[in-house]
């Protein structure tokens, strides 16, 4: 495994060596926001699209660290976080193959988490994992390699391409009962793009993932055995230990995604551009114990489509984008009634039956407008403004239960780069949201109504979720020449976010990053 970390890294910088080589002028955050803004193809998973918009050659490498604090968030999430992260990504041409690639490493530490014993992602949308009511510390790694290519076209009018993506991760948990986890996805996108006419372009894209997860349960003090919740969603589940072998045993996560895309772009080559992006996929995912003597403990069917459309005004004072989203992910879980086949020749579980216990949907509609002060090839200023609808609807089928959340927030935001001599410049940024919870409710009508976690844990997450808060920031970014084509930056950032009511304090992002680019 180290090896393959190595390897990884040493991918991810080779991205900026290539750059390097290449650059013609020297690249700073606003010119590669308005490299990345203008390619519409590069923002969808059709790296084909790469071709008729290819982002201009950058290189960026940088090294921050995150500190994260406050009681505003769900259950499962650290009340502190600290991250040092490492990243690197850039964009160059080999002959007539259009590269995009990036690195990015993060090592994580959670304090204070409570109700996730063995997921590394809990919100990943599967309801079947183990959880306990102890605070604990979360020590987590995460290497994350991605790359895009448009390769040469072929007849005159195909263009094929790939958008590759690895992840792995690993978390452990610090505090009886203890865990380690271990990670896995693996992301396949070949798309191809048709050329229809010197303006118009077809794009076709199919998706698949592999998903992997492992869980093992341990405890240093061997003479206690810890209680533990098995959940199924929404506040119910099932009582299980973490002892010796009568335990708890390790828990495995196994999924795939199929899915596929249609885009279509115009251009009128000159100062107008658009893209349709429609997307489908399917994913099923199964989560059991011990695979010698598999124990089913519940699987989800997730059906996601989204539309993605994006207008781009490039003229020669002004560049204008405009993006709207829309998502709909519908997830059922899958529960198992099963008994324990103990003769001498079998000893394995049996399934008798299988239902659809609980229902997931979220929908999200965003819409987001970005206008940019041209200057040079970056901008003097910028401005924007988004807007974004979102509502969660959860059912548990039997006993019935219900979570819903409906939520309405928009973020205003600009930024300003001042030159302060020939070398050095400043880009200054600020930010000001707010969130309107426009209804929800939480009901619970099982046995377990005065458990941990419907007390603790669901109702905290729905005040959460319900909450009206405000979301205000600021950031700055300081960049000077050291050659004639590279420039050395550190970044600061700065978030808060002020509910409003008596639920909850605050929380705080701040972040420093130190890198170069060129």
């Amino acid at each position: 495994m180290k090896r393959l970390y190595i390897l990884l890294m040493a991918f991810g910088l080779s991205v900026p060596s290539a750059v390097y080589a290449q650059q013609q002028e020297v690249v700073r955050e606003p010119q590669i926001e308005m490299n990345l803004a203008r390619s519409l193809w590069w923002s969808s998973n059709n790296a084909a699209g790469m071709s008729v918009m290819p982002l201009s050659k950058y290189s960026t490498v940088g090294l921050g660290y995150e500190m994260i604090s406050g009681d505003f968030k769900l259950t499962q999430d650290g009340e502190k976080e600290n991250t040092v992260g490492f990243n690197t990504n850039g964009a160059t041409s080999v002959g007539k193959t259009q590269l995009w690639g990036t690195f990015d490493y993060k090592n994580i530490v959670e304090k204070d988490a409570s109700f996730i014993t063995n997921l590394y992602d809990p919100h990943r949308d599967m309801p079947y994992y183990v959880a306990d009511a102890v605070m604990s510390k979360f020590k987590k790694q995460s290497y994350d390699l991605g790359v895009k290519a448009a390769f040469p076209q072929l007849w005159g009018f195909v263009t094929p391409g790939m958008d590759l993506q690895y992840t792995t991760q690993t978390g452990a948990k610090q505090r009886d009962p203890r865990s380690v986890t271990y990670y896995l996805t693996v992301k396949a996108a070949p798309s191809l793009l048709f050329e229809l006419s010197g303006r118009s372009s077809l794009g076709l894209t199919f998706n698949y993932e592999y998903l992997y997860e492992r869980s093992t349960f341990n405890r240093s003090d061997t003479e206690v055995d810890y209680p533990v919740f098995i959940m199924r969603g929404l506040g119910n589940y099932t009582s299980g230990v973490v002892s010796g072998s009568v335990g708890v045993g390790t828990f495995f996560y196994k999924g795939n995604r199929i899915g596929g895309g249609l885009q279509y772009g115009y251009t009128n080559n000159d100062d107008f551009s658009a893209l349709v992006d429609v997307k489908y996929s399917y994913k099923v995912e199964d989560a059991f114990q011990t695979p010698t003597k598999k124990q089913n403990m519940g699987s989800t069917k997730q059906n996601l489509w989204g539309v993605d459309v994006q207008l781009l005004n490039d003229g020669e004072v002004y560049m204008k984008k405009l993006a709207i989203s829309f998502l709909d992910r519908k997830t059922e879980g899958i529960e198992y009634v099963q008994e324990l086949d103990s003769s001498f020749d079998v000893a394995e579980w049996v399934t008798l039956a299988k239902y659809v216990r609980s229902k997931y949907s979220f929908r999200d509609l965003s819409l987001r407008y970005d206008m940019y002060a041209k200057k040079g090839s970056g901008y003097s200023w910028m401005a924007g403004v988004e807007m974004k609808h979102s509502k969660q609807s959860d059912k548990y089928l039997l006993p019935v239960s219900s979570l819903e959340a409906d939520n309405f927030f928009w973020n205003l935001y600009a930024k300003k780069n001042f030159e302060l001599c020939e070398k050095s410049s400043l880009l200054a940024g600020v930010n000001l949201g707010y969130n309107s919870n426009l209804e929800g409710e939480y009901i619970y009508t099982g046995a377990y109504e005065t458990s941990e976690t419907v007390t603790n844990m669901y109702r905290n997450d729905f005040m959460y979720l319900v909450s009206d808060y405000y979301r205000f920031g600021a950031e700055a970014t300081y960049s000077t020449f050291v050659s004639d084509l590279t420039s050395l930056f550190i970044k600061a950032q700065f978030q808060y976010w002020a509910p409003k009511g008596s639920e909850f304090d605050n929380r705080s992002y701040t972040g420093l990053t130190v890198g170069i680019t060129f």
